[in-house]
């Protein structure tokens, strides 16, 4: 998938937290993990395109997704621990979703990396689409999708809050 797709999907995923956790924790805490959901956190594990390894590779891992949100929770810890679980917890739910997206594309991802393998060691594929739904890269279905979902969320908001 593209930046502006990823985006996109990053977008309706930061909404989605901000409903699910509203009223049940800190609002600074579920804006800290929506900065990194909108921000460039979605798009870091493409980082690969500047790294000798794969793309699609072990940066979009499921494993990797947990291992960096850790580091980050750490590192914040450091210079902000009110802040620290949600700032982990957002780069790592912004790295699922990411290589979630990408799954849903017609070459997937590796999501369970070095674990699932076929007979010779190549690491096998995860597609969560039948094969008639899949994306292709660099179309815009994924963008639409994602924009629908947002304004049935946003909907959805305006509904609950008129109910309350």
């Amino acid at each position: 998938m593209m930046g502006r797709t990823h985006t996109a999907i990053g977008t309706v995923a930061a909404l989605g937290a901000t409903q699910l956790a509203h009223g049940t924790v800190e609002q600074e805490a579920v804006m800290v993990v929506a900065a990194f959901l909108t921000s460039g956190g979605v798009l870091s594990p493409d980082c690969d395109v500047w790294l000798p390894v794969e793309h699609r590779g072990p940066t979009h891992w499921l494993l990797t997704c947990l291992v960096v949100g850790a580091s980050v929770a750490v590192i914040v810890y450091q210079l902000a621990p009110t802040y620290a679980l949600a700032a982990g917890c957002g780069v790592a739910l912004a790295w699922v979703v990411h290589a979630f997206a990408d799954a849903t594309t017609v070459g997937g991802v590796p999501l369970l990396g070095p674990f699932l393998t076929d007979r010779r060691g190549n690491q096998r594929k995860v597609r969560l689409l039948p094969k008639m739904l899949r994306f292709r890269v660099g179309h815009m279905q994924p963008v639409w999708c994602a924009l629908i979902l947002a304004a049935l969320l946003i909907g959805a908001s305006v509904f609950y809050i008129g109910q309350a």
